[in-house]
C-alpha cells in the first residue's frame, strides 16, 4: 500500500534507472488483499470511487504521496528524457555482500565510473545522450520502510564537475578527484551528468 511519497519514489526511481520514460496511474482502483471471500479486504484507490467513499470522490494518501512525486520529476524530466539507457549497475553495501535480489541484476561495467561506495543497497543505472553525455541516476535500493539513507561515493574519470538533479532540483556540484558522496534518503534517487 502506497502511503509515503518514499514508497512510490523507491518503485519510480528504480524504474527510471531502468531505462523507463513513462509512468501510467490508476486512479480509480481498488485492490484486493485476499482471494478468500470470508476475509475479502481492499487497498485504497488514489481516489476513492463515491460509492465507496459516501458520495464523493476523495483523495487518499497515496493521491498526495503521486502528486508530490510528479512534481519533483516534472523538475527534471525533460532533462533526463534525453537520455538512452545502457545498463544498471548494482552496488552491494561497503563490506558486504549483494543481496539476493541484488545479486539478480546484470553486473554492468561503465567505463566513466571509476569506483562506488555505498552504506546500502544501490542501483545506478547508466545512461547517454545523443551529444555523447553521460548520465547516472543513483538510487536507494533500500525498501522504503526500513527508512535507512544511503551515502554514495561515486568517482568518474575525467570529470571535475557534473550537474545534479536533488528532490528535482538542479545543483552544479564539484568534484574533488572525480569524486562525490551523495546522501539519498529512503524513496529517493539522484540524476548526475558528469562534466569537465
Amino acid at each position: 500500500t502506497i502511503v509515503s511519497k518514499a514508497d512510490i519514489g523507491f518503485q519510480i526511481y528504480s524504474a527510471l534507472a531502468y531505462g523507463v520514460k513513462e509512468f501510467g496511474y490508476f486512479t480509480y482502483w481498488l485492490h484486493w488483499g485476499t482471494t478468500d471471500p470470508k476475509a475479502e479486504t481492499f487497498y485504497d484507490a488514489m481516489v476513492m470511487p463515491p460509492e465507496n467513499s459516501g458520495g464523493a470522490g476523495v483523495k487518499t494518501d497515496c493521491y498526495y504521496a503521486v502528486q508530490a512525486m510528479n512534481q519533483e520529476l516534472e523538475k527534471f524530466d525533460h532533462v533526463m528524457l534525453n537520455f538512452n539507457w545502457q545498463g544498471t549497475m548494482a552496488v552491494a553495501p561497503k563490506g558486504k555482500t549483494k543481496s539476493a535480489v541484488l545479486s539478480k541484476i546484470a553486473d554492468y561495467k561503465n567505463e566513466r565510473v571509476k569506483n562506488v561506495i555505498a552504506s546500502e543497497e544501490t542501483i545506478i543505472g547508466c545512461l547517454k545522450d545523443s551529444k555523447g553525455f553521460d548520465g547516472y541516476m543513483i538510487v536507494n535500493a533500500t525498501e522504503p520502510s526500513e527508512n535507512k539513507s544511503d551515502e554514495v561515493t561515486v568517482s568518474f574519470h575525467k570529470a571535475t564537475k557534473a550537474l545534479a538533479y536533488i528532490n528535482g532540483e538542479e545543483q552544479t556540484i564539484t568534484l574533488k578527484d572525480g569524486s562525490y558522496t551523495f546522501k539519498i534518503g529512503a524513496g529517493e534517487g539522484v540524476f548526475v551528468i558528469p562534466i569537465v
